[in-house]
């Protein structure tokens, strides 16, 4: 926890191969704003104790967990990149499933439709791993509309990702990275 004394807090969800270390020396140190929560990575230490791996949604609902042991009640802010923007997407939606009330969504780099953006191939070997929201009928639908969902992507993509996307969909169709899929392009 960064800024304790601070009234707002923004809760930080790792990315899938860190852990609240990737945040340190970047972003925390310019949100003196908030009281900052950096999470660790529960599947990153699963996977280092040889510990089965857990769903996007069963993390998600273990850090719900200890979110509000620090604050009991919303508007939650939510910061996820990469890995981790998948993770403040279903804490969010999760949350307002509950009636709980959401803020911000902040995703940097999280991909929402992977069968868009990864060669047939490629798509066919991992889709086991690739977080797809099911969202139906849920309170989410209604109760996102007053959450604030700010998406922000690389501007550069690495040259070994090339191999494995279809550069063309991305560049084209994903400028939301496809979470239009999900919530309506205006609260985007």
């Amino acid at each position: 926890i960064f800024n304790e004394k601070s009234v707002k807090t923004l809760f930080l969800f790792p990315p899938a191969d860190g852990g609240a270390e990737s945040y340190f020396n970047n972003i925390i140190k310019y949100l003196n704003d908030y009281k900052i929560v950096a999470f660790n990575n529960i599947n990153l230490q699963n996977k280092m104790n040889n510990k089965s791996l857990l769903s996007i949604e069963e993390v998600a609902k273990l850090y719900i967990l200890y979110l509000k042991q620090i604050q009991e009640k919303g508007p939650y802010n939510l910061f996820g990149w990469s890995y981790g923007g998948y993770l403040a997407f279903e804490i969010c939606r999760q949350l307002l499933n509950d009636n709980e009330s959401v803020e911000n969504v902040f995703i940097v780099d999280s991909i929402f439709d992977f069968k868009k953006l990864y060669k047939a191939e490629i798509y066919e070997k991992l889709n086991k791993n690739f977080y797809n929201p099911i969202i139906q009928n849920e309170l989410f639908l209604e109760n996102s509309k007053m959450v604030k969902f700010i998406m922000f992507k690389a501007e550069i993509i690495e040259d070994h990702f090339l191999d494995f996307i279809n550069f063309s969909d991305y560049e084209e169709t994903g400028n939301y990275n496809y979470l239009d899929k999900y919530i309506d392009k205006k609260y985007l």
